[in-house]
């Protein structure tokens, strides 16, 4: 059904496989855990800072 209609080329909103940029499910849950490693990784170096 999606490949139907026509998506903007490279925009951030379109999956991938469609010609956007957005990632997959898979790619977006190893963003998201490698962002909450981050965060922890600051709070833990702030909190030995104090």
């Amino acid at each position: 059904l999606q490949k139907d209609y026509e998506h903007p080329a490279g925009e951030y909103w379109v999956p991938a496989r469609l010609g956007g940029s957005a990632p997959t499910l898979e790619e977006a849950d190893r963003m998201d855990a490698s962002d909450a490693e981050a965060k922890a990784a600051a709070r833990q170096a702030r909190r030995q800072n104090s």
